[in-house]
């Protein structure tokens, strides 16, 4: 009994862990080419 519950609590939190993950994944893939081309073009001049 104790197995199943603990095996269903690694399961929400691996799919908690997984959505928090592809947001900040996306959050910072939105966010970071802005930054870097920033970089690039005061790089350039």
């Amino acid at each position: 009994m104790n197995t199943s519950i603990f095996q269903f609590l690694a399961v929400l939190f691996s799919i908690e862990l997984k959505q928090l993950t592809d947001f900040c994944l996306i959050d910072y893939l939105q966010t970071s080419p802005k930054h870097y081309t920033n970089r690039l073009g005061r790089k350039e001049k």
